[in-house]
């Protein structure tokens, strides 16, 4: 049976994998257009290496494209020139331990290729979701009825007016129909695809 990550652990290395973990996490972001300023420097200059570590190299084009993510997941971040400088020594110390690990073949253990293939499925997984119940969310509509139904049912937990809680009780209904829509839909898939399994073997391990 063909597996991604096998494929993935032998063909690439440690250095590229991790770069792969962290593409997983910033293509949404990428998608943001954060290239858009970096395409604004003339091709050469983007292309010219301002960090190397022994024998890799980064491009200004890139640095500026992780400057911009740690930016990005973290928002109080200032950009001032020490952030600048400590970000760089961060890149810097990184390539080296990374480096350090190759040359120790930590990066062909099973335990790493293993924690890949966990943190590269759970965003996908968690991605996939996240876009679904967006989606979900758009066609689930909470009427009047159901918010003052709810309340009724509820008041003594509430214990304020409605008009103070009523847009607590939107929030709570439309989470319960949106989490009911999302179960129908990985039913639905569990339904269409094609699954066996061998329960008599499982149990005799």
């Amino acid at each position: 049976m063909f597996s991604f990550m096998n494929f993935i652990s032998e063909k690439l290395s440690c250095r590229t994998l991790v770069i792969l973990l962290v593409f997983t996490g910033v293509v949404s972001f990428m998608g943001l257009g954060c290239d858009k300023q970096n395409n604004s420097q003339p091709a050469q200059t983007r292309g010219e290496t301002v960090i190397q570590v022994n024998d890799v190299k980064i491009t200004l084009s890139e640095f500026n494209q992780l400057l911009k993510f740690e930016v990005y997941v973290d928002p109080e971040m200032d950009l001032t020139e020490d952030s600048r400088q400590a970000f760089i020594d961060y890149l810097v110390q990184k390539e080296l331990m990374i480096q350090e690990a190759i040359r120790m073949e930590l990066d062909r253990t099973d335990e790493f290729t293993q924690a890949i293939e966990r943190h590269w499925e759970s965003t996908l997984i968690r991605n996939l979701v996240r876009y679904k119940s967006e989606a979900l969310k758009k066609k689930v509509v909470v009427t009047q009825d159901e918010i003052r139904e709810y309340y009724g049912k509820n008041k003594d937990q509430w214990q304020l007016p409605l008009e103070e809680v009523k847009e607590d009780i939107h929030k709570i209904i439309e989470s319960g129909k949106l989490e009911a829509q999302v179960n129908q839909w990985t039913q639905a898939l569990r339904a269409k695809a094609d699954i066996k399994i061998d329960t008599q073997k499982i149990r005799k391990g």
